[in-house]
């Protein structure tokens, strides 16, 4: 796969804002656990993001079921920006998150959506549950967090 200036760019910007945003939150929180729940969250959603644009988790990336994933993202920032980053409401958020990738999953597995791909499904099953497991993992901890006297 070759880069272009485009994809260098994109790869700058994502990587100095998830940057920029987990700087700002270590210093604005001081528990671990919301920490490390950040830190996980921000990672599984800037590699669902670019194992998704680059190569797809559905077949390839020029398979148009890919888009749902985009969705899951939209979900997520859209209940982060809801709760404004408290502990409950991205611990709720997460939850939703990691049952819609294993949705997604299922769809994708039970109407064959990605038959023409090289790996299917092995590529899909383990993708689905790799990120189920990762939404959920900081979903948990959030709610650690929140479950914490202020």
């Amino acid at each position: 796969m070759n880069w272009t200036l485009l994809d260098f760019v994109f790869a700058f910007v994502v990587l100095g804002f998830v940057s920029a945003v987990f700087g700002f939150m270590v210093k604005s929180q001081r528990d671990f656990k919301y920490r490390l729940g950040f830190l996980f969250m921000a990672s599984t959603a800037v590699a669902l993001l670019w194992i998704n644009g680059a190569v797809g988790i559905i077949g390839g990336s020029e398979n148009t079921s890919n888009i749902m994933f985009y969705g899951i993202l939209v979900v997520l920032f859209a209940g982060a920006a809801i709760s404004r980053l408290r502990a409950r409401g991205l611990s709720r958020t997460l939850f939703l998150t990691a049952g819609l990738q294993l949705l997604a999953g299922v769809i994708a597995l039970s109407l064959s959506l990605g038959a023409t791909g090289a790996s299917w499904p092995y590529d899909a099953l383990v993708l689905t549950a790799i990120f189920t497991l990762f939404w959920a993992f900081p979903a948990w901890l959030f709610a650690k967090s929140a479950a914490l006297p202020n």
